[in-house]
């Protein structure tokens, strides 16, 4: 994990080509596209145990208390806890990302384990390991913050290697959208890229088109792993961090 010091000198000890690139505004929830060459499904696990939005908070991800209960439990972190319940939770969270390896990040997100939205899990990894992205970010994200949340990842799977582009619009707004930023990821470096360069915009032509929503009954909505799975995953890795 970078330190702070030296997550401000990635962003800031750019070319000025670079930074100006940084100096444009974005819409509320601009659309992001994505796409990469495809990890082994070993890698796409470990990517997602350390950036899966569930492992955020914990108390907030998917639809069912139960299923949340449960899986905090396999995990090591219970949601209800004794004593200044805000104070202790918070704390103890904190600690338990910092054992875990956990990533944050502030706008680009994997949200498979149990996802709030409406067209159900989603991510810029899946599961199988397909790298690409095609949805909206927000709110209101400025290149930088964007930039910060893939230098974060980039470095910790340097074996990444994919495409990012911003758009002035969200997904579904009317008209052709236009690029506003991008981001060229590789061996662990992210270059911002002029939004026109040829190879970004190659990838985004060809980009798949946006997910299909597929509505799901309400008791498995959200989820892309069951409890059994998120044990046989992650329940060792978590026993390790058990006191």
């Amino acid at each position: 994990m970078l330190t702070d010091e030296q997550e401000k000198s990635l962003v800031q000890n750019r070319s000025e080509a670079e930074l100006s690139l940084l100096n444009v505004g974005l819409p509320k929830w601009p659309q992001m596209k994505a796409c990469g060459e495809p990890v082994t499904r070993e890698q796409a696990t470990e990517i997602i145990r350390r950036t899966d939005f569930f492992f955020d908070s914990f108390e907030h991800a998917g639809h069912c208390a139960e299923f949340r209960e449960k899986a905090n439990k396999i995990l090591g972190l219970d949601q209800h806890l004794p004593g200044d319940y805000k104070r202790a939770y918070w704390e103890k969270l904190q600690k338990w990302h910092d054992d875990w390896g956990y990533i944050p990040t502030s706008y680009v997100h994997n949200d498979w384990i149990a996802s709030n939205y409406y067209r159900g899990p989603n991510g810029w990894c899946s599961p199988e390991g397909d790298v690409s992205h095609n949805q909206n970010i927000g709110k209101w994200p400025s290149p930088e913050e964007v930039l910060v949340d893939w230098i974060r990842i980039a470095t910790a799977f340097p074996f990444l290697n994919l495409d990012v582009v911003i758009l002035d619009r969200e997904w579904s707004e009317d008209g052709p959208p236009a690029p506003r930023v991008g981001f060229e990821v590789r061996g662990g470096v992210v270059r911002v890229v002029p939004p026109d360069e040829p190879q970004l915009i190659e990838r985004y032509l060809h980009h798949s088109p946006l997910q299909p929503y597929t509505p799901m009954a309400y008791e498995g909505r959200g989820r892309s792993y069951t409890l059994e799975q998120i044990q046989e995953m992650w329940g060792e890795a978590a026993d390790r961090l058990k006191p």
